[in-house]
Parts: C-alpha cells; structure tokens; sequence
C-alpha cells in the first residue's frame, strides 16, 4: 500500500467509517504523518490511527494524540474569539456571517478534529468600514491595515496570539468585472436567507446552503490555483455535498439546476467535475450525491492530474518569491520601481503564476489569465495606486 493509499484510507475511515486498515510498517507510520501534516488532515487521520492500539509506535503515538490534543484547544480558542466577535458585532447592530471555519467543521463525525485556520467573519459591503471601526476597538492589541481598501475581499486583524480575523467585505475576489458582478449578485441574494447553525450551544449564522455550496467549492479551488490545496478542503467540499444531498429541506433539482447554471456561467464547470472526479474517486462520496458528476474521458483525465497535484504538494507548494525572501519584501521592491516597469514584472508574475494551471483547467486558466491583465492595464490608465495587501 503506497503512502497516498494508506492516507486515503485512514481518511475515508474519519469521513465515512470504512474498516480498519492493516499491515503498516513503521516506515509507512512516519510516510503516513508527514502526508497528513502536508493535506491538512493531520489530526482526523491521528485519530483513526490511535484507535488501534498498539499499532504505532510509542513516539510516533505521543505526537499524533498531542497534535489532536492541540486541534481540540485551538477549536476551544477559536470559539472563545468566535462568540466575543459575533457579540461585539452584534451588540453595534452588524450582522455577521461565519464563512468556513465551524460552519463546516460540524459536518464531520468528529468536528473538534477538523484543521482550524483563520476566524472569517463575512459582514458585507455596506457594513465593512463599520465593522472595520468597532473591531478596532474590540482589538486594541491586534496589527491591521490603517486603511480599509475597498478594493480587497477581506480586512485582517492578527491578534497577539497569532490568531487572524479576516473580516470579510466579500467573499471572493475577481479580476473579471463580469464575474464579479454576476457572482456578487448572487453574494447579496444570499445573505438575506442566512442559515443558523449551532456551535457548541453558541448559536450562528452561515451562508444559504445553495450558495454556501458554490463558495466552499470555489474557495477550495482558489486555493488549489494559488497556494496549493489539501485533502482538507476536498475533505469540507465532500462533507458538506454529503450533507446537502441527504438534507431533506434540500431542493436536489434545485441545488443541481443553480450549480450548473451559475458554475457554467462563471467558466468553472470544468474544474467543478475534476474536483467532483477526485473526491468521488478517492474520498469515497457516493456519485450520486455530487451533483452534475461527470465519468467522460476528458474529466477523469484532467482529474488524475489534479489528484496527482494535490497529493504530492497539499497545502505547502512552494512560492517563487526572486530574490526577495517574501512577498512583503518583494512588494516593497516592487514600490520602488518606475510604474511601467513594475507593471510589466505584475504582467510577468501573472503568466508565470497561470502556466502550471494549464494542464488542468485551461479554458478557466485563460480566462482568468486574460482578466487579470485586463484588470491591470484598466488602473495603470487611471493612475490608481498599488494596494497595500
């Protein structure tokens, strides 16, 4: 059994139940926990391993059950910040909507075991500088931007601890002026029927399913296309396709009928059936239940790159920063250029960052590709000036 293979299948079991696995040496052990570590799925895998006792040696036990010992008090820290935020929103009249984060960790079997990240907290265009104002003073502590660019999806508060609030104007960020407007017109449709969830007897409010569905699924393959992806974002997409399809309130034709006509709409029906190939082929999601599945030849050949992709960087693919050895330094380089020539090496980067996603999903690429350029020749003919991201 490859290493993928053993990742895979201590995965599934955390997902669905599937039976135990055997025969695992302990050089598979440590090839199993650095795979885990790399897909973002460390402690949902730990946890199905320590379930056989015995099984793993001693040492390598101690670190797979503190690494869960660690997600479960990162998931009690998260909530902690989570009830002091919403309430504090809450309390200046704002509206938040939790995005991500335990809206779909309480898919899991065992959500307190899900990989935690950032607290994103959408509140919307006309509530951001707003938002952006109380949370100042709720965070004195915290580093953030003096300006709220309206131009970003989202404004950061990095507390003291190392935690990140990303306070979120929009959901997602286009290049595409098209896009942008027919995607946030969907955006604003749906947070007017936000959904409430409970998170450990603390009651939120997440996106509206159909919706939540397309953004889940486009944030993990923004992911994919610009940092690289893990397991765990397959991992959320399937749990949460799962969800909906046995979820009784659910509308199936409906769900199925808004996919297809807003993902085609958006030229992302290509890499929602190659996603849809990987996590039906090897997470285990039923066909069925992801919806406008597709087994042609042309979808299963572009899935098997991605899967390939996907397994052999997860979430660490290296950035190619030049000689700079962030992108903070590599922007405050790129600040003191003449204008023209800091255009032209933008112009460079996005070609460079767009070629390796050729190969799977070439319409979107070019697209994508073909806005960003456009996006910058339209602010260097206003004269707008470089965003501080």
């Amino acid at each position: 059994m490859t290493t993928n293979d053993l990742h895979l299948s201590y995965l599934r079991r955390a997902l669905w139940g599937e039976p135990e696995v055997k025969d695992v040496s302990d050089a598979d052990w440590q090839a199993l926990m650095l795979q885990s570590l790399r897909q973002g799925t460390a402690p949902l895998v730990y946890n199905e391993v320590l379930k056989e006792p015995d099984t793993v040696p001693e040492k390598m036990s101690a670190q797979m059950r503190q690494t869960c010992g660690n997600t479960m008090l990162r998931e009690m820290q998260l909530l902690q910040g989570l009830r002091f935020t919403f309430d504090t929103l809450i309390k200046a009249g704002i509206h938040p909507v939790l995005l991500k984060g335990f809206g779909l960790a309480a898919l899991y079997p065992t959500p307190y075991l899900r990989s935690w990240g950032d607290l994103d907290v959408y509140v919307g265009p006309e509530q951001y500088h707003a938002a952006a104002a109380v949370l100042r003073q709720a965070f004195p502590q915290a580093k953030h931007h003096d300006e709220e660019w309206d131009e970003l999806k989202h404004y950061n508060f990095v507390l003291p601890d190392g935690s990140l609030i990303e306070m979120h104007r929009r959901t997602m960020a286009f290049f595409s002026e098209r896009d942008k407007r027919y995607f946030f017109g969907l955006e604003d449709e749906a947070m007017q029927h936000t959904e409430p969830i409970e998170a450990e007897g603390y009651t939120i409010h997440v996106p509206e399913h159909k919706f939540n569905m397309l953004f889940v699924f486009m944030h993990a393959w923004e992911h994919f296309y610009e940092t690289g992806a893990g397991m765990k974002h397959f991992a959320d997409v399937a749990m949460l396709a799962h969800r909906l399809y046995h979820d009784p309130a659910c509308d199936k034709s409906e769900l199925k009928g808004y996919l297809y006509r807003h993902l085609r709409k958006m030229r992302m029906l290509h890499p929602w059936r190659i996603m849809g190939y990987v996590i039906v082929r090897y997470l285990g999601l039923p066909k069925e239940e992801w919806m406008c599945y597709d087994e042609s030849s042309n979808t299963c050949r572009y899935g098997e790159r991605l899967y390939e992709r996907v397994m052999a960087e997860g979430m660490a693919r290296e950035k190619d920063f030049g000689d700079s050895r962030d992108r903070y330094e590599a922007r405050d380089k790129a600040m003191a250029l003449p204008v023209l020539k800091r255009k032209w090496l933008t112009v460079k980067s996005k070609v460079k960052e767009c070629t390796p996603m050729w190969q799977f999903a070439p319409a979107y690429t070019l697209h994508r590709l073909t806005a960003s350029l456009w996006h910058g020749v339209k602010r260097t003919l206003k004269g707008e000036k470089m965003i501080l991201y």
